[in-house]
């Protein structure tokens, strides 16, 4: 592979990896946000997703989960491009 092409799959990881390490940053405020989230001073809240509702801290949750998946993958493509850079 010639030099341009390895730098622009470099170039290309990195900008997927800080794209997922924004994404997942988006996702956990948003998970924090439906977790916290509690309009009426108690009871059960519910989000409104595609027209259904859905429980507020399941969304939370979820939103956790995958922020957490992302983070992982953004920090795997960060570091595996240092890695070939090296």
């Amino acid at each position: 592979m010639s030099p341009t092409g390895d730098s622009r799959r470099r170039f290309a990881r990195v900008l997927l990896g800080l794209a997922l390490l924004v994404w997942a940053a988006v996702l956990a405020l948003y998970g924090l946000f439906a977790i916290v989230y509690d309009p009426d001073g108690g009871g059960d809240a519910y989000i409104g997703i595609s027209g259904r509702e859905v429980d507020a801290d399941l969304v939370g949750g979820i939103a956790l989960a995958l922020a957490v998946a992302a983070l992982l993958a953004g920090v795997l493509l960060l570091r595996s491009s240092r890695a070939r850079a090296g």
